[in-house]
């Protein structure tokens, strides 16, 4: 990921980046016109900046307060700690323009290999260890997630790889506004509910009471898949 951010910086050498130090503009501080401003220069903000640049010939202006570009992971250090945690992108839907992406600026990717970890399980509400706890067995894992597949290749085209076929209010499916705890049960999904709360991160807080459209924003159908190869490879 650090090569593909160095490739992008050098691929916008020439845009202008408008940010102080301090991350702030004073007033009258400068004066551009452009065709196009991106605001943010994450994963998308860049992606867009060359895009627009390079292949449709449009002028733009990149804002972007942080130092580097391309929406990589940061690290926060535990004050009077030795832990450190990453937060931000650390991950990427395997849908077409995704992958087009890394293969513009020449980014080899890889399929990585499981690692074999200990789980440690732990209640969202209370923070406490749960000792009697046993996790679903793999078979088990992998039959929902079978199932979870199937589910969110039903509803792919109104969610991937963004929200512009959403139907209106009164159209949208009724599965969809369900309580995902609810929707789970229904469906005979809750072995697969520790892997899509661990790869997708949502619903750390607790998941029963999320709409099953935020689950499927989180972990649908192009992430589903990916990690159905993977186990297959495993």
């Amino acid at each position: 990921m650090t090569r593909l951010i160095n490739i992008l910086a050098r691929s916008l050498y020439s845009c202008v980046t408008l940010a102080t130090a301090e991350g702030k503009l004073t007033p009258n501080h400068i004066e551009l016109i452009r065709d196009v401003a991106i605001i943010g220069g994450g994963a998308s903000g860049t992606y867009a900046a060359v895009r627009l640049r390079e292949d449709l010939n449009t002028s733009i202006v990149l804002i972007e307060p942080r130092p580097n570009l391309g929406g990589h992971t940061s690290t926060y250090h535990i004050p009077e700690t030795n832990i450190s945690v990453d937060y931000g992108v650390q991950s990427y839907i395997p849908y077409g323009p995704a992958t087009d992406f890394f293969t513009r600026f020449g980014i080899d990717t890889v399929i990585p290999t499981n690692q074999r970890l200990t789980a440690l399980n732990i209640d969202v509400e209370t923070g406490e260890e749960l000792e009697d706890y046993s996790a679903p067995s793999a078979n088990a894992t992998n039959e929902a997630l079978q199932r979870w597949l199937a589910i969110t290749s039903k509803y792919r085209d109104i969610l991937e790889p963004g929200l512009w076929q959403f139907p209106s209010p009164a159209d949208i499916p009724e599965d969809l506004l369900t309580p995902f705890g609810e929707f789970a049960k229904l469906h005979q999904l809750e072995a697969a509910v520790p892997r899509i709360v661990v790869i997708s991160g949502v619903g750390y807080g607790g998941i029963r009471n999320l709409l099953t459209l935020t689950v499927l924003q989180a972990f649908g159908a192009s992430l589903t898949k990916g990690q159905s190869m993977l186990q297959a490879r495993s």
